[in-house]
């Protein structure tokens, strides 16, 4: 039935509609605040719900509901500098970079690093330097390697002074000295 909000019409030439913020004037950040929730994996129809809440034309959300996808934001805006370098080269470690940000504990970030098929060598860089590559690295960071090297340690860091024990640590270290 017809419910107590009135919809506008699709209309093709787009000629009057009452939208309450028209497209030409919608911000680059009224988007972005969809694009972050798309990001962090917001079901579709939460974004449509809270797109609506917004005050988004009824034409951009359809196009959304259809596509998945939101207007592009207008080069040039010197707000919308940052969304743009962050999206243009996904390297996958954007979740793991906000965990870094939210202060986990390095130990789980590595585990979640390891469950999501991050290369081994990314995450040994991150547990030697406590930093992942910046946005975008070379390509080889989204691919997983399935098998093909995930069991291998953390190099050995290089000996420096070898640390003074008292015979007593050294008689109990011994054991361990062959490994």
């Amino acid at each position: 039935g017809g419910g107590a909000l009135p919809a506008p019409a699709p209309i093709p030439g787009g000629g009057g509609l009452p939208a309450p913020v028209p497209a030409a004037a919608a911000a680059p950040d009224e988007y972005a605040k969809f694009r972050k929730m798309l990001k962090m994996n917001i079901p579709k129809p939460a974004v449509l719900n809270k797109m609506k809440q917004s005050g988004v034309s009824q034409s951009v959300m359809q196009k959304f509901e259809l596509t998945g996808k939101l207007p592009d934001p207008p080069a040039g805006g010197a707000t919308a500098a940052p969304v743009p370098a962050a999206a243009s080269k996904p390297d996958g470690l954007d979740k793991f970079r906000k965990m870094i940000k939210m202060n986990i504990p390095k130990a789980a970030v590595v585990n979640k690093m390891k469950q999501s098929g991050i290369d081994t060598a990314i995450i040994q860089k991150y547990e030697l330097t406590g930093q992942l590559p910046a946005g975008g690295g070379g390509g080889a960071a989204p691919a997983p390697v399935p098998g093909g090297g995930g069991g291998l340690p953390p190099p050995i860091p290089p000996k420096a002074a070898a640390p003074t024990f008292t015979k007593e640590e050294e008689l109990k270290l011994t054991k361990y000295k062959k490994m």
